[in-house]
């Protein structure tokens, strides 16, 4: 799959885990799924093993908040307009 460029912003389908603190059945239990996530970012950078996106600048120290999802999880990534 090819990866956006740098600051591009991009919408990223992807699966992520699901934890339960509760008490389950063995049954219940056996039932947990993976789930599927939807995250909207800029991209900051991207390598063989993730996607790293940020959705929040502060222009004073440049510090972003960012998401590294890693690559075997990524189902689709698409670039979004701006006003989209």
């Amino acid at each position: 799959m090819k990866m956006p460029r740098p600051g591009q912003l991009v919408i990223c389908e992807w699966v992520d885990i699901t934890s339960d603190d509760s008490w389950l059945t063995d049954q219940e239990a056996q039932g947990a799924e993976p789930i599927n996530a939807v995250s909207v970012g800029w991209v900051l950078n991207s390598d063989r093993t993730a996607l790293r996106l940020y959705s929040t600048v502060c222009e004073e120290d440049g510090t972003k908040n960012v998401l590294c999802i890693p690559r075997g999880t990524i189902k689709k990534v698409r670039g979004v307009k701006h006003g989209q």
